[in-house]
């Protein structure tokens, strides 16, 4: 990585540190950072594209089974290796956890998730969704930690152990703090030393402010757009 760390504003809070629960913009962008799905958006694009997929594809014409495979060498922040495991793990805890305001809703598809080694992940569906590589490509498609989460209850402690280009370094109720995490393998560019989210709360004046005091470098999300072109 190179470059100085961002300081990033944001009006939404994020509800969740736990992928299993967040189904909020905010929380989504932390996960984004700090775990990798098998696929991802690339950057202004809606076509998702391998992650921690090497591939991934319907095996069939009837969009019922979804083979992936994982890259190689793919480990999490805290060096554990990340392996199909981990995949099925993360998809079974969204389902069994079933919490209200987390993304069990995007998978009522999902029948199995079957590893048949260490780097293949076969989704199988109850039913056809050609929708369903972008679903996985969301902040719901987040692969945890198998040895670092329950399967049958949320994290607590506002800490994340994940794959992606981020590690979460310290998660407040003001802001959270991400360090560049550096065994990661995907296709994000890191181009800064680390990133300071603060949360706003939903004070759209108080982002704004900030802003144009350079208190923040960037704005994500909740500026207005008469606030946007004042700044621009």
């Amino acid at each position: 990585s190179t470059g100085s760390s961002l300081v990033m504003g944001m009006s939404d809070d994020v509800l969740a540190t736990d992928p299993a629960s967040g189904y909020d913009p905010g929380s989504w962008l932390l996960f984004n950072n700090v775990f990798q799905s098998l696929l991802s958006f690339p950057n202004g694009g809606t076509e998702p594209v391998p992650e921690a997929a090497k591939e991934c594809a319907f095996s069939d014409a009837t969009t019922k089974v979804y083979k992936c495979t994982l890259q190689d060498g793919l480990k999490f922040s805290n060096g554990d290796a990340l392996t199909s495991e981990d995949v099925k793990f993360s998809f079974d805890r969204i389902l069994k956890i079933d919490d209200a305001s987390g993304p069990a809703v995007m998978f009522p598809m999902l029948d199995t998730v079957q590893t048949p080694d260490a780097k293949t992940v076969v989704f199988r569906l109850k039913y056809a969704d050609a929708t369903f590589p972008s679903k996985i490509a969301s902040g719901a498609g987040s692969i945890v930690d198998h040895r670092q989460y329950a399967d049958n209850g949320l994290r607590k402690d506002d800490q994340a152990v994940g794959s992606g280009p981020y590690k979460l370094d310290s998660f407040g109720k003001d802001q959270a703090v991400f360090a560049v995490n550096d065994s990661y393998k995907g296709t994000a560019k890191v181009k800064n030393s680390g990133i300071t989210l603060k949360f706003f709360h939903g004070d759209q004046s108080a982002l704004k402010k900030a802003l144009l005091n350079h208190q923040v470098d960037i704005a994500y999300r909740g500026l207005a757009a008469d606030d946007i072109a004042d700044i621009n």
